[in-house]
């Protein structure tokens, strides 16, 4: 027995249930396959349902097209919102806002608080975010092949700190397995 309690995760490893529900169903998604905008969007689904409080995310990838992203699934956005980011209105740019910098740098970015953030205060698109009500933001790169080719956003409309258990949970329920079969899911759908 004792030679069987040495092998067990410890207890903070130890995976929810609305996360391995999660995991299960991205899984089961990627596996089948389909048009990929219908599984990005149960990924963002997904990924809002995993951290208390998020109930909005996205997934934008980068436009090959230019240095731009493009809106690629989503889940709770405004209809205005994903219009902005579907046309390329929006224009967002590696480096610039959240998305950006994830994208650029290849690691998470956290925001608590939009409104206080100082990494935020010259956003471009700070406004649009603050019409949408969104307070604290998590965005985490994708990486598809050994490069970034795009993010994971998830929103909260009230500001507050995001555990390292909520980037963790994040990260191991929708990412993780993004990063795994984003490529091979898409194939040629790739910038």
């Amino acid at each position: 027995i004792t030679a069987l309690a040495t092998n067990l995760a410890p207890a903070h490893a130890i995976r929810s249930r609305p996360e391995l529900r999660a995991m299960l169903t991205v899984s089961k998604a990627v596996a089948r396959g389909g048009p990929l905008g219908d599984v990005l969007n149960l990924i963002a689904a997904e990924a809002a349902g995993v951290v208390a409080g998020a109930d909005r995310s996205s997934i934008i990838l980068i436009d090959g097209s230019g240095p731009h992203f493009r809106l690629a699934g989503s889940f709770g956005l405004s209809k205005p919102y994903r219009l902005l980011l579907s046309t390329g209105r929006a224009k967002l740019l590696p480096g610039e806002g959240p998305s950006g910098v994830a994208y650029e740098t290849g690691l998470p970015v956290v925001i608590d608080d939009l409104e206080q953030d100082a990494r935020m205060a010259s956003w471009e698109y700070r406004d649009i975010a603050r019409d949408e009500r969104y307070r604290a933001i998590v965005s985490l790169p994708l990486i598809a092949d050994g490069t970034v080719v795009g993010t994971l956003n998830v929103y909260r409309t009230n500001a507050g700190p995001w555990s390292r258990e909520h980037v963790d949970v994040l990260e191991r329920t929708v990412s993780e397995v993004i990063r795994e079969k984003l490529f091979r899911l898409t194939g040629d759908e790739l910038p």
